[in-house]
Parts: structure tokens; C-alpha cells; sequence
């Protein structure tokens, strides 16, 4: 850990609340496990390879939207075997999680970069699912059709198809910040 002091401290702390969590399996009920339930959208290469037993809905030809369930310190990708045992369909459950993450992203946090790029601050590591919400860009004065990249989980960046520039600053941002 590359922090000194009380950020380290902090930081220490959050890693070990994080192991104490990690593999926690969600609750066995539905009722109540819903209320947690996430999309996360990543690439599917990662279903294919490291996550086989979750569903998916593909988004294009590089990338795939499953489900969460989401802790303060992390998430628990939700499989097949866990939708049976709480005895609902995956639809069902990933329109119950695009709710939730609708809840938890409107009003939009974004701020302006430069040049009519976006950045988006949400500070929880849910923003590429937020490419599932076209609401969340209604209020972005975009030149053209929105240009959407999520370098990594904690970060979208929009511009519009109609700026240059703001194009340009996109793909240098994105390469600074990419995973």
C-alpha cells in the first residue's frame, strides 16, 4: 500500500474489510438480496473466461451486462446456481438491479473536464453500467450523439460525436486512466 499514516490506516482497514466480505454468498432470500442487486457491464472475455457460470445479456460485440450483488466493500458476481435457489429468471432480476443502480444515479454526477468532455463522480465502482441508463447523459450539453468510454470501473467519460475536441481529450484521458 503506497499511502502513508491515517491514509494508510484507512486504507489498510478498507482491504481487510474487503477480504472479510470477499466470497460472502448474498442472502438466501430474494426479498431481500434485490435490494443490493447490480448490472455491471464488462468485457466477455470476462464471462467467458473467469465467470462462467453467470448470466449475461451481450451489448455489442466486446462487452456483457451481468448482475451484482453489492456490498459497501465489494461485489459478488451472481451465478445460474443463485438465481435458482432464489427461484427467479435473470430478466426479472437484472430489471430489479437496473432499477437500483437507476436510484442510485440520477440526479447525474457528472463534471466537466474540458473541451464538453464529462467525467463522471460517483465514486462507486458501478459506472460502466451506467452506459444501461441513457437518462443519466440527458442533461450533458453533448455536441452530436453521445461518445461514451469507461477506462475502468470507477469512471465514464462522455463527449459528443460532434466534437473534435472533445473527442480528443477523451482518448488522452482514457488512455491515462485505462485498466
Amino acid at each position: 500500500l503506497d499511502a502513508a499514516g491515517p491514509d494508510r490506516n484507512l486504507l489498510v482497514e478498507q482491504y481487510e474489510r474487503g477480504w472479510d466480505v470477499l466470497g460472502s454468498p448474498p442472502p438466501d432470500e430474494y426479498a431481500i438480496a434485490v435490494q443490493n442487486l447490480l448490472p455491471e457491464v464488462t468485457s466477455l472475455s470476462y464471462y467467458w473466461v473467469e465467470i462462467k457460470n453467470a448470466p449475461y445479456r451481450t451489448l455489442g460485440d466486446h462487452h456483457g451486462a451481468g448482475l451484482v450483488y453489492d456490498l459497501p466493500e465489494c461485489f459478488t458476481v451472481v451465478s445460474h446456481d443463485q438465481l435458482r435457489r432464489w427461484g427467479v429468471e435473470f430478466e426479472q432480476a437484472f430489471d430489479a438491479a437496473l432499477a437500483n443502480l437507476r436510484k442510485k444515479s440520477l440526479p447525474a454526477k457528472f463534471r466537466r473536464h474540458s473541451c464538453g468532455l464529462y467525467v463522471s463522480d460517483y465514486g462507486d465502482a458501478h459506472d460502466p453500467a451506467r452506459l444501461l441508463l441513457a437518462e443519466v447523459f440527458d442533461d450533458l450539453d453533448l455536441e452530436g450523439d453521445p461518445v461514451v468510454i469507461a477506462p475502468n470501473r470507477g469512471t465514464l467519460l462522455i463527449t459528443g460525436s460532434d466534437n473534435p475536441a472533445g473527442l480528443q481529450a477523451m482518448g488522452e484521458l482514457a488512455t491515462q486512466l485505462i485498466d
